[in-house]
């Protein structure tokens, strides 16, 4: 039996997913490679409301310095561990199909509590806010070309 709630959950992922492989396709293939200028990746640590749709999460005006990009793995290689994970996460998802996981909570690293629901909105959310880097990360590669 289908899940509303997991259909809903699968299709706010792919619509960022389609944002973030929209604004990897844009960029310069050899500017793929750059590591961005520090500061360049950052995190919201807004509160997140209970709602799956977190606009304060896609606020990058706050950035917090919780992981930074190493350059020990090329664009390519990150782009398939994004679709092997992707299917990970729907295959749970799939898995979960009559539970409810708004009853699963866990702590976020840059703060705030988020139920089951929200983590997977979380992680489209979060793609969605990768893609606005990357534009933002090839404009300026852009600018210091001309």
């Amino acid at each position: 039996m289908r899940d509303p709630r997991i259909d809903l959950l699968r299709s706010l992922v792919e619509a960022r997913r389609t944002e973030l492989a929209a604004a990897f396709q844009a960029s310069d293939p050899a500017s793929r490679e750059v590591l961005p200028t520090k500061g360049g990746w950052s995190f919201d640590a807004s509160v997140f409301s209970r709602h799956l749709e977190m606009p304060a999460f896609l606020d990058r005006s706050r950035k917090l310095k919780l992981s930074q990009p190493s350059g020990s793995v090329s664009a390519d290689e990150a782009w398939d561990a994004l679709r092997s994970s992707r299917r990970a996460l729907f295959d749970a998802l799939d898995g979960s199909a009559g539970l409810r996981l708004e009853d699963f909570s866990r702590e976020h690293p840059a703060g705030g509590t988020l139920d089951g629901h929200q983590w997977v909105a979380f992680v489209g959310l979060h793609e969605s806010r990768h893609a606005a880097q990357v534009a933002e990360i090839q404009s300026q590669l852009l600018r210091r070309g001309s």
